[in-house]
């Protein structure tokens, strides 16, 4: 029933029903599994970005943005699983990005690069940060230019880095990433399906 509830907010947010994406998701944070702590903390934070996202389409940007800060201060602690995190501190430097907070964008995207080199996330990370620099010159012209170029250096650098560990590029979502998580969930809950909603990609 969860992944139920799930799979038809994420289709809200498709459909541009951001009130009813937000206020479904409301309803499934404020469970008393999850707000006692007792679901995964990787599925809760695909529940609290699915939000975050929402309430960037419904143009809430200081509340994404707080939202957006939140996560990535949390995920910074799975020291267990720092790709999961790079996965996430990439997607939210790109929505502090378009909601024009370039200096936060670029921490996130550090932190991203940091959990990327404990556990690497080439395609993700390298399409992170070419958006970033699109967007930063797009915003700020020739004042943004410096700073696009050196996220563009880093993008060139994970290539590479990517090319020397003979990678083969692959789709692979937030919601792939938290796949074992789920399956955790799926053994203990008999309502619980093992495949959940897609991360769109930006």
């Amino acid at each position: 029933m969860f992944c139920t509830y799930t799979n038809a907010a994420q289709l809200s947010l498709d459909l541009g029903r951001v009130e009813g994406c937000i206020a479904l998701l409301d309803s499934l944070l404020a469970e008393p599994d999850v707000a006692a702590g007792d679901l995964d903390d990787r599925l809760v934070a695909q529940l609290r970005l699915t939000r975050a996202r929402a309430l960037h389409a419904g143009e809430d940007l200081k509340a994404a943005t707080g939202e957006c800060a939140a996560l990535a201060a949390e995920s910074a602690g799975w020291d267990d699983d720092p790709g999961s995190h790079a996965v996430i501190a990439g997607e939210i430097a790109v929505l502090l990005a378009e909601s024009g907070e370039f200096g936060r964008a670029r921490e996130a995207a550090d932190q991203a690069l940091a959990a990327h080199a404990r556990g690497p996330r080439y395609e993700q990370l390298r399409s992170c940060l070419r958006e970033l620099a699109r967007l930063q010159t797009q915003r700020q012209g020739s004042q943004g230019l410096a700073d696009a170029l050196a996220l563009l250096a880093d993008a060139g650098r994970i290539a590479d880095e990517a090319r020397a560990a003979e990678y083969e590029a692959r789709r692979r979502s937030l919601d792939s990433a938290l796949a074992p998580a789920r399956r955790t969930q799926s053994a203990h809950s008999p309502g619980w399906s093992s495949s959940g909603p897609g991360s769109p990609s930006r």
